[in-house]
């Protein structure tokens, strides 16, 4: 049976105590209850918060069942709660008004877990046929909703399916493959024993041929064998390399790495054109922690290129060669030098300094091994290593090295001599930049200002 008991909202003179500040001032409760083998007491809480008091509620359901308690969160606004009951110890329904769809709870001896995307109607009694009798049979209802639950509920979730069997628990890691939030993945799969991990295996190798997700992908991919990512490597690089294109994101580039290794034992000419087109371009170096380092994914594919099947991996160079790292004495390095250099270290160096000294060598000496370098690219190399004259800012002394590395890469060059270039009233740039490749050299002047009689100060 149920009874629904309601108290009427406190008087409005409690509203003028809302406007002294933003704390909430008032409560107020409607419960319902709902009695039988299951039993359910919807409690509500209206508070005024906010500098312009707003009524904001909360709701919760205490849940009992053979002894057990549990409480769940309502989601009510401003409700006029009812409960109803299929008889069952099994499932329940509530809705916060005449005009909400009922919502459906199923209830274990773990917990009470609701029914995402399946409304039971409105009217006077909640709709029984639009969901199974039990959760057993509706586990995949609760599996697909699984990482929406708090992570409470998600284990308790997880503890009932392993009480339910095998099966149970793959359906519920297969529902939640591509659900980042679901945070229990990894460590549920650690805890399978080997008959269900076969299980799970075989719905891995069907999610590995579905399009690349950045979270079912790489899940799958880590959990497989090598031998099962064979099949479907090269749709996937495919993909991979069409993000790399667009300078998105590409997902879990070690798992990628991975790929690329299992179809290159097929196809290792088209292996080594994907690889060059998911880990060819720039940015080669990533940065974490003030270091720039290449990526060990990364850098183990492209060191895995043949000779020659990557040219175009000088176009993304240019960001890592414009440094003086890449400087053997007193020059640009060459293909020799790097490899002199990095044959003094086994390991990589712990300073971080010069870490990225190694990593941007280690790369060096990977473009070289795929074609020489571009003239073009070569002479802005060698102004890492030019004289620079600057004339100072206005404001600041300028930096002879950052105006080589801009040099270096060009865009860059024509504002070095003030970092970001110093502008007039008229926004106008008073710092200009001069290179001579045939001398060797780089100077900078500094426009006249607006109202100044001179007309330029040139310094070499």
């Amino acid at each position: 049976m149920l009874e629904a008991r309601r108290t009427a909202p406190a008087a409005l003179l409690t509203l003028s105590a809302t406007l002294l500040g933003s704390a909430s001032c008032e409560k107020h409760e409607e419960t319902a209850r709902l009695e039988g083998p299951v039993t359910v007491v919807f409690t509500a809480e209206s508070r005024w918060i906010g500098d312009r008091p707003e009524r904001i509620w909360y709701g919760e359901l205490s849940i009992e069942r053979s002894g057990k308690q549990f409480n769940h969160g309502a989601y009510c606004y401003e409700p006029k709660p009812a409960l109803d009951g299929d008889g069952s110890a099994e499932r329940f329904a509530y809705r916060c008004d005449p005009a909400h769809q009922w919502q459906g709870l199923y209830v274990t001896q773990y917990g009470a877990f609701m029914i995402c995307d399946h409304p039971l109607g409105n009217a006077a009694h909640a709709d029984w046929s639009k969901i199974p009798a039990d959760a057993k049979s509706g586990f995949d209802l609760l599996a697909r909703c699984a990482h929406n639950y708090s992570p409470s509920q998600r284990g308790q979730l997880i503890a009932y399916a392993e009480g339910l069997g095998d099966a149970y628990v793959v359906r519920l890691l297969a529902l939640q493959l591509g659900q980042a939030k679901f945070r229990e993945w990894d460590a549920t799969v650690r805890h399978l024993a080997a008959s269900a991990k076969a299980l799970l295996d075989k719905e891995l190798e069907r999610a590995l041929a579905a399009p690349l997700d950045a979270t079912a992908t790489c899940r799958a991919a880590a959990q497989l064998p090598s031998a099962a990512l064979g099949p479907p490597a090269e749709p996937l690089l495919v993909e991979a390399a069409r993000r790399a294109n667009l300078h998105a994101a590409v997902p879990c580039p070690d798992q990628l790495e991975r790929i690329l290794s299992a179809l290159r034992r097929t196809s290792p000419t088209r292996a080594a054109e994907l690889a060059c087109s998911v880990f060819g371009g720039a940015p080669l170096l990533s940065r974490e922690a003030d270091l720039w380092s290449v990526e060990p994914p990364r850098l183990k594919a492209l060191r895995e290129l043949p000779p020659g099947s990557c040219p175009g991996l000088w176009e993304a160079m240019a960001g890592v060669v414009c440094s003086e790292d890449l400087q053997c004495r007193g020059h640009v390095c060459s293909a020799e030098d790097a490899e002199r250099e990095l044959s003094v270290w086994n390991t990589p160096p712990a300073d971080p300094a010069l870490r990225e000294r190694y990593s941007r060598l280690q790369l060096l000496l990977i473009a070289y091994n795929q074609a020489p370098v571009p003239r073009a690219l070569r002479t802005r190399m060698e102004r890492l290593s030019y004289a620079a004259t600057l004339a100072p800012c206005p404001s600041q002394q300028t930096s002879p090295r950052a105006a080589r590395a801009a040099c270096c890469t060009v865009p860059g060059a024509q504002v070095a001599a003030c970092k970001q270039g110093a502008r007039n009233e008229l926004n106008n740039a008073v710092c200009d930049l001069k290179i001579d490749d045939t001398k060797r050299s780089i100077s900078s002047h500094i426009r006249a200002r607006a109202g100044s009689d001179t007309s330029t100060s040139t310094t070499r």
